[in-house]
């Protein structure tokens, strides 16, 4: 299974950008500004939301069930 970690998806952002021509780096900065600013004028509550969505969808790609989160939580509790 591939699993994609932030260090990795920004390392594959970055070769992607690497291949795309220097006129697109205009475009390419400005869409970047545009999703810092979307990002910071987000709410707690919202940043929590978009969280929990993605962690959701993750669970699902990977076939995680609510089941297995729960013995993975009891498991956890038990050894501390």
């Amino acid at each position: 299974m591939n699993v994609i970690t932030n260090t990795n998806m920004r390392k594959l952002a970055i070769q992607e950008l690497h291949d795309l021509p220097d006129t697109a780096m205009l475009e390419i900065l400005d869409f970047v500004r545009f999703l810092k600013h979307q990002n910071r004028s987000l709410t707690t509550e919202e940043r929590f939301d978009r969280l929990w969505l993605t962690a959701q969808r993750i669970a699902s790609a990977r076939d995680i069930t609510d089941e297995d989160i729960e013995a993975e939580v009891v498991s956890v509790r038990r050894s501390e």
